[in-house]
């Protein structure tokens, strides 16, 4: 016990001393902390990358596609941004407390946390709302309609994964184009709308990413983005619609061609 407590004492002053030497070593070099200077070449420019229209479509497009594979796309990309998300809310809240007004020009950032939780994974990964809509209530597949009326109220509260692995859209190529594109069209619309001025940008005001599409519009942004998220969800209807017509066909002429082999195996096994 001895041994064991003087070895994490230590381990402990070997700790300390690495981190003293790297504080003064960055502080003879670069005039600066340790910690101020990984801020400052790291933390940054990924801000300022993750903040750009094409960080946008970058993040947007990984998290679909990882999903579609069967991966958590948004642990996986919400592990890298969420730090780099929040230090832009923060530094927007930051400019609204300085008494300025929010905006691009005064350095607001468009890409937050609101952003990614309330535009991007709205309804969950791949915006998929419309698709729930439509099984629910137009799906002439008796078992799809079973999956829709499942899958709609945790929908409501952004929770997809009853339709993602339930549908399934995991590996599913009809389901593919609207998976990424949906989520796609939103983030490009909403980083543009807010570009413009359309849109407000998002203050230090977040709310739990289960919260209900318009509600939390309404709460983050006021009625300008509730508006937004109300026409996101007509949007997404409107792009899965097709495809998820032909699919739900597609999955009647399979279970059709599966019912005549097995009463066509049946009759051969009789005369057999």
């Amino acid at each position: 016990m001895i041994r064991s407590c003087t070895a994490i004492s230590k381990s402990s002053a070997f700790s300390s001393s690495s981190q003293a030497s790297a504080n003064a070593s960055a502080t003879i070099v670069f005039n600066t902390t340790f910690a101020e200077l990984i801020y400052s070449v790291i933390q940054i420019p990924l801000q300022g990358i993750t903040d750009s229209f094409f960080g946008v479509i970058i993040m947007t497009v990984v998290m679909s596609l990882l999903w579609w594979t069967g991966v958590h796309g948004g642990s996986i990309c919400g592990g890298i941004l969420s730090p780099i998300l929040q230090a832009n809310m923060a530094a927007n809240q930051k400019i609204i407390d300085s008494g300025l007004p929010l905006t691009i020009q005064n350095g607001g950032h468009i890409f937050t946390q609101q952003f990614w939780d309330n535009f991007l994974c709205m309804s969950g990964a791949g915006i998929v709302i419309g698709l729930v809509i439509y099984i629910t209530f137009f799906a002439k597949s008796k078992s799809l309609r079973s999956l829709g009326k499942l899958s709609i109220v945790p929908n409501i509260f952004n929770i997809n994964e009853p339709i993602i692995f339930g549908t399934p859209i995991v590996l599913n190529i009809y389901l593919l184009i609207p998976f990424v594109l949906v989520p796609l069209i939103i983030g490009i619309s909403s980083y543009l709308l807010m570009y413009m001025g359309i849109l407000p940008l998002f203050s230090g005001v977040m709310v739990p990413w289960t919260t209900p599409p318009i509600i939390s519009g309404l709460l983050i942004g006021g009625w300008r983005v509730a508006l937004w998220q109300f026409v996101m969800i007509v949007v997404s209807f409107v792009i899965y619609l097709p495809i998820a017509a032909f699919f739900c066909n597609a999955i009647k002429l399979i279970l059709l061609l599966y019912l005549l082999f097995k009463k066509s195996t049946r009759f051969l096994l009789l005369l057999i």
